[in-house]
């Protein structure tokens, strides 16, 4: 793992979530985040980014209220 990166960007489109979509709500983010590399010899085989979902979710202003922010899958 390697921590101490960032998820950085302005929200302008959909972001599929399990509960549903939350429509683009225009607001800028900054969530760290923890890589994971699998290698292979000298090679990268796999890279995961697992950013914090809950700093994501309140930096766009949908923490406290996700129920009624996102759009419930068909």
């Amino acid at each position: 793992m390697s921590p101490g990166r960032a998820l950085q960007g302005t929200h302008l489109g959909p972001l599929w979530l399990p509960a549903g979509t939350l429509p683009a709500t225009g607001k800028k983010m900054n969530t760290p985040c923890s890589h994971g590399f699998e290698l292979v010899g000298d090679k990268i085989k796999r890279f995961d980014c697992y950013p914090e979902g809950t700093i994501t979710l309140t930096q766009l202003g949908v923490l406290g209220n996700l129920g009624s922010a996102v759009t419930a899958p068909a």
